[in-house]
């Protein structure tokens, strides 16, 4: 989780790329607006979760289109509903 805050932080989204090959839908514009968002790496019991904060409303629907395709491609429960 570390690794991915470091390179989203930095503006690098190559890793969700690899993994979907394709560009992840949101990823330009969170590249773009990097210096408005903020990642934290957390640790919990069972793994770990990248923290997404910002208050810009061009980055916020990036993180909402980013999120809403790897709850759609990876399965992840409540999918469904977008």
């Amino acid at each position: 989780m570390r690794d991915i805050e470091t390179s989203f932080t930095s503006g690098n989204f190559a890793a969700p790329g690899l993994v979907h090959a394709r560009e992840v839908p949101g990823t330009r514009v969170l590249a773009e607006q990097r210096s408005a968002i903020t990642y934290s790496a957390i640790d919990r019991p069972s793994g770990g979760e990248v923290r997404i904060r910002t208050t810009d409303p061009t980055a916020i629907a990036a993180v909402h289109e980013f999120l809403a395709f790897q709850r759609s491609d990876h399965r992840a429960a409540g999918h469904e509903r977008h």
